[in-house]
């Protein structure tokens, strides 16, 4: 329910977009419209690698272009690197520079989830009809590398759930967690 109104999301991912568009507001008009055009209500910002070097991010610029526009967005939650997490001074880093990076957004209407972390635990059992909607790991797909990965995947989601609770957490193709 939004504002007492049943609402369906239809998603989308912009995995590239936001940054071939160079932060120009036509060109960012013109997606949106475009996206609602062609029946979506909602868009996926893809969760690049903040630290990678030479990458711009748009992101409060496209939440503002689509508070203005009324379409819904799942807000980018700062991506973790999953082989420094035992590292408690990298945990303490993320946390803060998380903690900034969700703060940015919090008065955006059209960022009603957050996103984290893509295609972490994603098998090729997921897009099986009599596994999707499960609450529990496939057998199959079982190892002691996605426990742990799982396990991570979870304390992320509960850190953004803790600071924000009004918002869902989405991990993109990463099994039955998220």
């Amino acid at each position: 329910m939004l504002n007492g109104s049943e609402i369906r999301l239809r998603p989308v991912s912009h995995t590239y977009t936001e940054w071939m568009m160079s932060g120009y507001t036509a060109l960012i008009d013109a997606h949106i419209d475009g996206t609602i055009h062609a029946g979506f209500n909602m868009e996926e910002m893809w969760p690049n690698d903040h630290d990678e070097r030479g990458r711009p991010h748009f992101r409060e610029l496209w939440a503002e272009r689509a508070d203005r526009k009324g379409f819904l967005l799942m807000g980018t939650a700062l991506n973790m690197n999953r082989a420094h997490w035992a590292e408690a001074a990298y945990k303490e880093q993320w946390t803060k520079r998380l903690e900034q990076e969700l703060r940015r957004y919090r008065n955006h209407p059209s960022v009603v989830m957050w996103t984290t972390n893509p295609n972490w635990l994603g098998h090729g059992l997921d897009q099986d009809p009599r596994y999707i909607g499960r609450k529990t790991e496939i057998p199959a797909a079982a190892s002691r590398w996605r426990r742990q990965s799982v396990n991570i995947a979870l304390s992320v989601i509960a850190f953004i759930k803790q600071l924000y609770p009004t918002r869902l957490v989405l991990n993109h193709a990463v099994s039955w967690v998220g």
